[in-house]
């Protein structure tokens, strides 16, 4: 489903049609444009939604998990969030605990996606932390990423899912749309602020 919507998307972004656009993918399985190009998209889904954020001017990442899952991420805290993180969630009142770590999860997730690595080998090396404030910032190992305060993130709760995006590019309220694919669609005109379709 995912890349049906990737396709159809870029199509549009590159005024070809569909069947004509082509990916390959890194090494750790980042999808990627072939031939290379300079537009940047990333993919995910769930068995319900498929998400694509596409971007013009930068690296991109997204994750969508189901709004039900914090509980089952409280249950692995230990194994993928930073010891800050776990700190935070534990001052936390334990009923909404279970909800930043849905957001912990999937802000990781579009991060290490959007700079093409793995969850499973580099979650403790990132920490989002909120410091009281409402807002997530990022904290990084070097090796994974020497300049975090160029990246910008957003959460979006729809349909029942937490969305988490992640761009080198701040995001507008303009450059967030949700489309219904159904063949066909039409496509907004590809603009430099990152785009969710």
């Amino acid at each position: 489903m995912s890349r049906v919507l990737a396709r159809t998307a870029l199509s549009h972004y590159l005024n070809i049609p569909p069947e004509e656009v082509n990916f390959k993918r890194t090494p750790l399985g980042k999808p990627s444009l072939d031939p290379p190009c300079h537009i940047e998209f990333n993919l995910s889904n769930t068995s319900k939604l498929a998400v694509c954020i596409i971007s013009a001017s930068g690296p991109v990442g997204i994750d969508i998990e189901p709004l039900g899952r914090g509980g089952e991420i409280m249950e692995i805290a230990d194994i993928f969030f930073s010891g800050t993180e776990r700190e935070e969630l534990a001052t936390l009142d334990p009923r909404s605990q279970p909800e930043r770590a849905l957001s912990l999860w999937t802000l990781k997730e579009a991060f290490l996606k959007a700079k093409g690595l793995g969850i499973y080998s580099e979650a403790e090396k990132i920490a989002f932390l909120y410091r009281g404030t409402g807002r997530p910032g990022l904290a990084a190992s070097p090796d994974i990423e020497p300049m975090p305060e160029r990246w910008h993130f957003k959460n979006i709760d729809f349909m029942d899912h937490r969305i988490a995006l992640a761009a080198t590019t701040p995001f507008q309220a303009s450059s967030v749309r949700f489309v219904a694919l159904k063949p066909p669609v039409a496509m907004p005109a590809a603009s430099e602020q990152p785009s969710i379709l």
